[in-house]
């Protein structure tokens, strides 16, 4: 679809909608997916919010769409890493809700890149930046992978494109 295309709740996209690009670039598709989950709420998404993001895993399958989680507010599970966000990989209590969110959408616990939320701080700090940071290098990690995939994908249709040519 084309930038700011104005979805409709209501009508579905078709391959004859206005501006839908049958033929898309890498530069048209999503190269990775990610979900934004709050930790403090995982135990109380709606059977409903569920199924809404698993049809949205579905197509990203089809597509072999990469998908991570982004786990926010981790700073409000324990006192510890609310104290100190250095320990959200020591936290037990983060860990529990990694895995959680990992068994809720279906993906590796690799997947879920905890982070705080800047929320009070007047300053940067350093070690809720570094989170961040951590999630915005693993996204362009999986994206990039994507990309090489993709590539090599195409070089494979056409060595075989060439290979039917060459044999007719």
């Amino acid at each position: 679809m084309p930038n700011y295309y104005q979805f409709h709740p209501t009508i579905q996209i078709t391959l004859k909608a206005p501006g839908f690009n049958a033929n898309p670039t890498a530069n048209d598709v999503i190269h990775c997916a990610v979900f934004v989950l709050d930790a403090t709420t995982l135990e109380i998404l709606t059977p409903k919010i569920i199924e809404k993001i698993k049809a949205f895993q579905r197509i990203m399958h089809q597509k072999e769409i990469p998908q991570l989680i982004l786990l926010t507010k981790v700073d409000k599970l324990c006192k510890e890493v609310g104290e100190d966000v250095s320990l959200v990989f020591k936290s037990p209590e983060v860990e529990q809700h990694v895995e959680k969110a990992s068994q809720l959408l279906g993906l590796p616990p690799a997947n879920v890149l905890p982070v705080k939320n800047y929320h009070n701080e007047v300053e940067l700090d350093e070690s809720i930046s570094i989170l961040a940071l951590l999630a915005l290098r693993q996204i362009l990690n999986f994206s990039e992978d994507f990309l090489d995939h993709m590539l090599d994908k195409k070089e494979d249709e056409e060595k075989g494109m060439e290979k039917l040519k060459s044999e007719n």
